[in-house]
């Protein structure tokens, strides 16, 4: 939450290429888990990694097995996972920032405010609805770790990094005593659900701090700097390895710049079935997607503008629902299969991360229909409108920003799932991407730079998105979903 703020207050300031400087910090978010996870397991790979490389140079005998000590390992997985998910923090928090009016900021001014005093009672008073909704988002994402931890450790070294999510899954799938995995997942699920309620009440009081007198433009240019380049700079190091040669990623120490070849692309797509991944992950995301949207829509518009009955309650159970652990979804979806006495349809399998796109794709567009001036549905039903006239011709051509939002977001999450994809697709030609990079194997080693070259083509369309979509993503989000 604290690298989430500080990014977000950086790229909130205007300045030359500022549009630029928001697509590069949000590339770690967009980028799949999975891939993230192989990055800084290879980052800290004790004969190849960029770790060992930075910190010892040619010292070769000094290379040290990070993910081998207890402690470094959890601290590893750790700052893996501060990593990839500041940068959503960060969005959230500019969201809210962008609503905060000028005038207030303006007003301190004139009466003599400094910098931390706007910030610490203006700034943060008017966060606090970002700020709780991204406290719940982070919550929840960190409960359910299970991505880096598969990767990374395996758990271990011992249990070292053992997670509650894969725990749940060594004892559900592995181990096979499914009531006491199922038991684990609902402990997660309340352990979250309790700590979601405290936040709303933990964020209040303002805090005072003594003036301080700075050089903005310095500390701008070296927050510029600084969130640029840890955001970027472990994925370069991957992009770096892929157009190395097999010598170069060996050598000790290994290579700082690659000659240029294109040998790992050319066996990552046509020697590991690259292609069949890209597709089904297409597949799944685009479906995803499609029928999200076509679900959440007419609920969310009923959810937000008609009289209903315990509504709020609603909404409520269905954030709940996205809650809870990957773990108990999947032994819900077993009892279905036992009592069905059938296997789920390739269909069902392909679109399951549905299940949970779904609730929080409801709660984001309901929140958006609550935004809008409540007088033109008014006014649409003086002249006769029926309620799906007044959806489709009034209320979602206003609602675009926040539909489209919701739509990179859950695409987003659906090109990245991995838990139920890894369970569920079994067949290799069915696999997605994320599974697949999980699964890559050599015949006797690692493949890294195969395994380089595959996270990048796994990459590439989710940053292509990011960048061209950053500006309607915060937007959509300051429209209503923050503010909601």
């Amino acid at each position: 939450m604290a690298c989430g703020l500080i990014i977000a207050l950086v790229i909130h300031e205007r300045f030359r290429g500022r549009g630029l400087v928001r697509a590069a910090i949000l590339i770690p978010w967009a980028i799949p888990t999975v891939v993230a996870s192989q990055l800084w397991r290879y980052i800290f790979n004790d004969q190849y990694g960029f770790a060992n490389l930075l910190l010892f140079g040619e010292r070769v005998t000094d290379y040290v097995p990070w993910l081998a000590y207890p402690g470094v390992a959890f601290g590893i997985v750790v700052l893996a996972d501060v990593w990839k998910t500041s940068s959503f923090a960060a969005l959230l928090i500019l969201a809210g920032l962008q609503v905060i009016p000028d005038d207030l900021y303006d007003a301190a001014r004139v009466d003599g405010a400094t910098v931390w005093q706007r910030f610490w009672h203006i700034t943060l008073p008017l966060l606090k609805p970002a700020l709780l909704l991204a406290l719940l988002f982070r919550t929840m994402d960190a409960f359910r770790v299970f991505d880096l931890v598969f990767v990374m450790t395996q758990g271990g070294p011992g249990d070292a990094t053992q997670v509650l999510q894969f725990y749940g899954y060594q004892t559900l799938f592995t181990e096979g005593r499914i009531g006491y995995g199922s038991a684990v997942s609902v402990v997660v699920f309340l352990m979250i659900l309790a700590l979601s309620l405290t936040y709303l009440r933990a964020i209040g009081s303002g805090v005072s701090w003594a003036q301080a007198n700075m050089n903005r433009r310095i500390l701008l240019a070296l927050g510029i700097l600084g969130t640029v380049g840890l955001s970027l700079l472990p994925f370069l190091w991957f992009v770096l390895t892929s157009f190395k040669s097999q010598g170069e990623i060996e050598v000790a120490p290994p290579a700082w710049w690659p000659s240029g070849n294109l040998g790992f692309y050319r066996s990552a797509l046509f020697d590991h079935h690259l292609f069949d991944y890209v597709l089904n992950s297409m597949v799944v995301a685009g479906a995803t997607t499609v029928l999200a949207l076509l679900f959440a829509i007419p609920a969310a518009y009923a959810l937000a503008r008609l009289t209903i009955p315990g509504k709020q309650g609603i909404l409520a159970v269905l954030l709940c629902v996205s809650m809870f652990p990957s773990n108990g979804h999947r032994r819900a979806r077993l009892a279905t299969a036992r009592h069905n006495r059938r296997a789920q349809p390739p269909l069902g399998r392909r679109v399951l991360p549905l299940a949970l796109t779904l609730p929080l794709a409801i709660w984001i567009l309901a929140s958006f229909f609550k935004e809008l001036p409540p007088e033109l549905a008014d006014a649409a039903r003086v002249d006769g409108c029926g309620p799906w006239t007044t959806l489709f011709r009034i209320t979602l051509p206003l609602a675009t920003p926040g539909i489209f939002t919701a739509a990179i977001l859950i695409l987003i999450y659906a090109w990245n799932e991995f838990f139920f994809a890894l369970l569920i697709l079994t067949q290799p030609e069915q696999q997605t991407l994320p599974v697949g990079i999980a699964l890559f194997q050599g015949e006797f080693t690692m493949p890294w730079g195969e395994l380089a070259a595959a996270s990048v083509v796994a990459t590439l369309p989710l940053i292509v998105v990011v960048l061209l979509c950053q500006r309607w993503i915060v937007s959509g989000l300051s429209a209503g979903a923050v503010k909601g």
